[in-house]
């Protein structure tokens, strides 16, 4: 289908942001920022950015505890024209060693209680986003003109590699755009929904969870950085009002036994999405034993932009595709 996929995912974040600045955008463990917040934010960090010398086709690396802050940080990156490369603080330290001399970071964005975890990955600059927040947030909040194109780098996201050594696959702004304005489209997202980010920003699905919902004016509910069990991934699809959710076959198979314990999701949630693993038909049929919410299995590797096939199931199947 045809998409203005010149144009990059966090303009359209900042087209959502100019039509509902009130909205909240974003919650995580109690804290939360409206789409006027998160974007003025990002812009400030932004110019930040381009003030230590981030420019188009400079990669900034990205280590952060999750929650409003992540969000800013992404955002703030693409708006200062940069790629992004998400890191893991639970990383082994030869695998950030390894990844920070790879992607030849011109910066590093993190938080202060993290230093210690990052003393050795090398004499890259620093931007502490809780220390230097006073100097940050001394920039203008206004949006800046677009800082890069379209063929530009969006960000890198390291695989295991077939071999065990980590592989950066980079994924530039226009394949970004287009695949996740069509998968806001697939899954119907609209300024009412809900949406569970549960993954990890260091996998390439992370994105599908942020940026479709906040390109459609919807609020995005954060995992925080502890583990969350099934039953407690239930619970909080409940409580917290969730409409759709992405999660691994394995965790989802997890949650469907809980669902015989008289607890339910609650009827506002509506779309399952599962990808990254295969996905059994043994589980679809108990799925749709305990409740008719339809399911997206989705499949794609990281050098594809994230998603590259998806089928939409609402019945049991004998077969999953």
């Amino acid at each position: 289908m045809p998409y203005a996929d010149d144009v990059a995912v966090h303009q359209l974040v900042e087209e959502r942001a100019a039509r509902s600045p009130l909205a909240v955008a974003v919650s995580c463990d109690g804290q939360s920022l409206t789409y006027d917040q998160l974007n003025a934010r990002a812009n400030q960090l932004a110019r930040h950015l381009m003030n230590h010398g981030v420019t188009a086709g400079r990669l900034v690396a990205v280590c952060m505890e999750r929650g409003v802050d992540m969000m800013v940080a992404l955002l703030g990156v693409l708006k200062a024209g940069a790629g992004y490369a998400p890191l893991d603080a639970d990383y082994p330290a030869e695998r950030l060693n390894f990844m920070m001399r790879d992607i030849r970071a011109s910066l590093l964005i993190t938080h202060s209680h993290l230093r210690e975890r990052l003393d050795n990955v090398g004499p890259v600059p620093q931007v502490l986003i809780d220390h230097d927040w006073s100097a940050i947030s001394a920039h203008d909040s206004a949006d800046l003109p677009p800082q890069a194109g379209p063929d530009d780098l969006a960000y890198i996201i390291y695989t295991s590699g077939s071999t065990g050594t980590p592989k950066g696959v980079m994924i530039q702004h226009r394949s970004l755009s287009n695949r996740l304005q069509e998968m806001a489209r697939r899954y119907e997202l609209t300024s009412e929904d809900r949406t569970l980010q549960f993954a990890s920003i260091s996998f390439d699905a992370a994105a599908e969870q942020i940026f479709p919902t906040l390109m459609s004016g919807g609020r995005l509910l954060m995992r925080g950085s502890d583990n969350w069990s099934p039953s407690r991934v239930l619970a909080e699809i409940r409580e917290q009002k969730i409409t759709v959710a992405e999660l691994t076959p394995a965790l989802w198979e997890q949650v469907i036994p809980h669902l015989d314990s008289g607890k339910e999701f609650g009827g506002q949630f509506r779309l399952m999405v599962l990808g990254g693993e295969q996905v059994s038909p043994v589980s679809v049929n108990a799925w749709f034993q305990r409740t008719s919410v339809p399911i997206y299995n989705t499949y794609g590797p990281t050098e594809a932009t994230i998603t590259a096939t998806s089928c939409y199931i609402e019945k049991a199947e004998e077969k999953v595709l």
